[in-house]
């Protein structure tokens, strides 16, 4: 057979060229890069031995046969593991071993193909009926020849994973980038057809080429190392720093990681010009990295101020020595040019599988401690931090989906006080959550964080569509309902179609506009003021009444009560009762409540707690009061009970 080896020259040359550009850029140790080297080794060590085949067998003459199958066997072993190889790399692409926890289970399936052709390969040459055998000698003389039903057999198994690789690839697509998804696919339509070239014409060495291209291509466009690592400072960031703590959570292993930030850090990004936040930064990291470059250390920069150390396979007896490597850096006086600084840093340090279980429990712990002011410029061990409210937002996040999926929020009423009428004629609606056993979540607890992930709007629809129902189902003259406030979040206002989200509501259950008391917030006010307005002026055009509501809780800016149409002001609790504390806060209460009054506006008074107070307020010239002193929030049919009183 005359194979064309110039095709195996150019891709040796092409892997020699990937494997040292990679093992010189190569800053992240994790599955994904450790297969991509995997995978160029043994297409490079097949090439290779592709190379050396080629050139024995035309001085077959003269060439051992035990040698011939010695080599032959290597080339195709060798081959045979670069598949599983690529299938390998694809479910690191899509953090296939991260996000799923079966595995192992999945692995058994997956080897039996490669386990198979092994076998095959191993034995093929002593096949009886050579044409399945993978290759053979020609008999009477030193020459190799393919098998067609054997050759054919074995690039089926490659097309096999192939296959299973891109199928991986397309299921999980969305964890990719256009442009990543973009080489795969052309990568896929490259090795098809050099699959094909090379069964039509096994001595062209086509399949060499392709894959040494397909390697470069991955290199250069997928494996680029300005992802996950800063080139200023040459070190990784933050993506870096989360890929390889998945990469160490996955394999089990043990590790510490040190959290360094600077304080201040915000004032000095503001301060500082771009050159000398450089300089510093630069600083910083150096020192972390001049007595840590062992490949077991590697330092990162999450953001400005905020960096850290992992140690891998640390001894725990050099865990307080690196503790105190941290503080000697940290506490010397830092300068540069004409600047000089006195810095000062806190530090914490976080043991795996001790103090954290998955890198999204150091994310939440490294943010908790950057912002806890108790542990400014102090080194702490994650043991003394208070871990439990550390994991408090992933069991609140996780009452909320459970609380939408399994029914587990409630409508709480809390009836309201008309002076002008001496009872009790409307409520405010307020959304309760239950958790794993049943007791009450705060909503000061998980409102933000549902505002944050984006379920506040099925919780907002939950409650609107509540209380329309609610009202549906009873005679309103028999409870003397005449109004019932809800609250909209920050993120529900700055919603395009808010308005007709709530009005088709209110029509589905045929309630009539001046039933509904919208209440939105100060906070809301100052975001999106024109998507706000804009859904005020529609809602208001139906009939439904709008409210500001808690009132002096935030700035207090009397510009939301002269741009936006409210009928009504609610003023929250802690202007309350501080103005029955001291003579000034009563004179700023009495104030508030005289200027509302004169704009033409109803006031509501919210803490109501004491019949002293209740009287007062009255005297003040509110016409609404809410408060534990009339009722608590309560569930409907208790609510109801009250209100037929």
């Amino acid at each position: 057979m005359n194979f064309i080896i110039q095709y195996s020259i150019c891709s040796l040359i092409l892997y020699a060229l990937v494997i040292y550009y990679n093992l010189r850029i190569r800053k992240l140790m994790n599955f994904q890069n450790n297969v991509f080297l995997l995978f160029a080794y043994l297409g490079m060590f097949s090439n290779a031995f592709d190379l050396l085949r080629c050139v024995v067998s035309i001085k077959a003459l003269t060439t051992s046969s035990v040698i011939l199958y010695l080599i032959n066997e290597i080339y195709y072993l060798t081959l045979n593991v670069i598949p599983i190889c690529f299938l390998m790399y694809c479910f690191a692409l899509v953090d296939f071993f991260h996000i799923r926890n079966n595995i192992p289970r999945k692995f058994n399936f997956i080897l039996v193909p490669l386990i198979s052709t092994t076998l095959f390969i191993v034995i093929s040459p002593f096949f009886r009926h050579k044409e399945f055998s993978l290759f053979y000698i020609l008999e009477g003389t030193s020459l190799i020849e393919n098998g067609k039903i054997g050759y054919l057999i074995f690039y089926v198994y490659i097309a096999l994973y192939m296959i299973g690789g891109f199928n991986v690839i397309w299921h999980y697509r969305k964890t990719l980038n256009k442009g990543v998804l973009g080489h795969l696919i052309l990568a896929l339509n490259l090795m098809t057809g050099s699959l094909v070239v090379q069964f039509l014409f096994p001595y062209a060495r086509v399949i060499s080429l392709a894959l040494s291209m397909f390697t470069l291509d991955i290199s250069f466009y997928i494996q680029r190392s300005a992802d996950v690592y800063n080139n200023n400072l040459e070190c990784l960031n933050k993506k870096g720093f989360i890929r390889y703590l998945d990469h160490l959570f996955v394999g089990h292993h043990k590790f510490y990681i040190y959290s360094i930030i600077l304080e201040d850090a915000d004032f000095y990004h503001n301060t500082l010009g771009d050159k000398d936040k450089a300089n510093l930064e630069t600083c910083i990291v150096s020192a972390l990295k001049s007595n840590y470059r062992n490949r077991r250390y590697s330092v990162y920069r999450l953001r400005f101020g905020s960096y850290a150390l992992i140690a891998r396979n640390c001894e725990p007896n050099k865990t307080d020595e690196i503790l105190d490597f941290i503080r000697s850096q940290i506490s010397i006086k830092w300068g540069y040019s004409a600047l000089d600084l006195m810095l000062s840093f806190r530090v914490c340090q976080i043991e795996s599988q001790t103090d954290v279980l998955e890198s999204h429990d150091v994310s939440d712990l490294i943010s908790y401690f950057a912002i806890n002011k108790k542990f400014a410029q102090q080194i702490v061990k994650a043991k003394e931090l208070e871990i439990v409210r550390i994991h408090t937002r992933s069991y609140i996040e996780s009452c909320i989906l459970k609380g939408l999926k399994e029914n587990r929020f409630e409508v709480y009423y809390q009836p309201i006080y008309s002076i002008e009428k001496h009872l009790l004629t409307g409520a405010e609606a307020l959304v309760r959550l239950k958790d794993d056993d049943g007791n009450f979540v705060s909503p000061e607890e998980f409102i933000p964080i549902a505002e944050q992930n984006g379920t506040i709007f099925e919780i907002g629809k939950f409650v609107f569509t509540t209380v329309c129902k609610n009202l549906s189902e009873i005679n309103l003259n028999d409870f003397n309902i005449q109004k019932v406030d809800i609250n909209l979040s920050v993120i529900q206002c700055i919603q395009e179609d808010m308005y007709k989200q709530l009005i088709d509501i209110r029509n589905q259950f045929g309630i009539p506009s001046s039933l509904i008391n919208i209440e939105i917030t100060e906070t809301a006010s100052t975001n999106s003021p024109d998507v706000l307005l804009k859904n005020m002026n529609y809602l208001q055009a139906d009939g439904i009444e709008l409210s500001l509501d808690d009132y002096g809780s935030g700035n207090s800016n009397i510009s939301y009560i002269l741009n936006l149409p409210f009928r009504m002001i609610k003023i929250d609790k802690s202007i309350v009762w501080k103005g029955f504390e001291n003579t000034r806060a009563h004179i700023v209460l009495k104030s508030t409540i005289d200027m509302i009054k004169s704009l033409g506006l109803l006031v509501l008074a919210e803490g109501v707690e004491t019949e002293e107070q209740a009287k007062h307020l009255q005297e003040l010239g509110c016409e609404y009061l809410q408060g534990y002193y009339y009722s608590r929030p309560l569930p409907l049919q208790q609510f109801l009970d009250v209100m037929k009183k």
